[in-house]
């Protein structure tokens, strides 16, 4: 079966520094020239950063993790191959299909949206479907010519790394291995690390009861067992 091949276009540091770098080009009068080798794995290196940086962000879901663990199984299978545009901005959308059929082999869709959920279900968008088959295949051609550019960079088997590294990964990843909870929670011997992430967790819990002023273990329990005891409709012991 024929891979799906998504070709990523805008890697940019934003629309106000690609504006200034024009403004800046056109003060000293010269030309802002496609990217070289060097740029080109820069914009690659960037694209990779941003990707990393949404997989921290957000609340995730079992909804999410099975979506990005069914996308690393299909990028792994070689159904879905993915490479970024370095060369220059490209802003365009097409999405381009192709099928057994000797009356339509070709169909597309041009417009503005995204393959975001947003661009896709809820935003504005203008769209528009390219059913004739010279003007299908123009845009078949125009993304053969993209996507086998020297300027298109791989990115599938980063993004497998990225999502084997990330809490997306389908066996989780054991921090500590080969110790015992004893010895990880010995008072005495437990790690740096773990205490200071135990205390970020205490002030995130005490921040969703409405508590900035607990600094003891047993302050915390009283403030649990009293909204237990709220809950379960029952008397409350002081």
């Amino acid at each position: 079966m024929p891979a799906v091949r998504i070709l990523i276009g805008m890697v940019m540091t934003g629309p106000q520094e690609e504006a200034l770098e024009e403004l800046q080009a056109a003060v000293e009068g010269t030309e802002v020239l496609d990217a070289d080798f060097n740029v080109g794995r820069e914009r690659k290196a960037q694209l990779l950063e941003q990707l990393r940086t949404q997989l921290m962000r957000g609340l995730p879901t079992a909804a999410d993790r099975a979506a990005l663990q069914s996308l690393r199984d299909l990028l792994e299978s070689e159904a879905v191959e993915i490479k970024v545009f370095t060369c220059r901005p490209l802003h365009g959308k097409a999405y381009i299909f192709h099928r057994q059929d000797l009356s339509n082999p070709i169909t597309a869709l041009v417009g503005s949206s995204n393959l975001t959920a947003p661009g896709l279900t809820h935003n504005l968008e203008l769209n528009v479907d390219v059913l004739e088959t010279n003007g299908a295949q123009a845009l078949a051609e125009w993304f053969e010519d993209r996507w086998n550019d020297k300027f298109s960079r791989e990115v599938t088997a980063d993004l497998l790394t990225m999502l084997d590294e990330s809490w997306a990964r389908k066996e989780p990843r054991r921090p500590y291995p080969g110790m015992s909870l004893a010895r990880l929670y010995d008072p005495v011997a437990m790690s740096d690390d773990l205490i200071a992430a135990h205390s970020t967790l205490d002030r995130f819990v005490d921040q969703l009861f409405g508590r900035v002023d607990l600094s003891a273990e047993a302050d915390r329990q009283k403030v649990l067992f009293r909204h237990y005891a709220t809950r379960a409709g029952q008397e409350i012991l002081v």
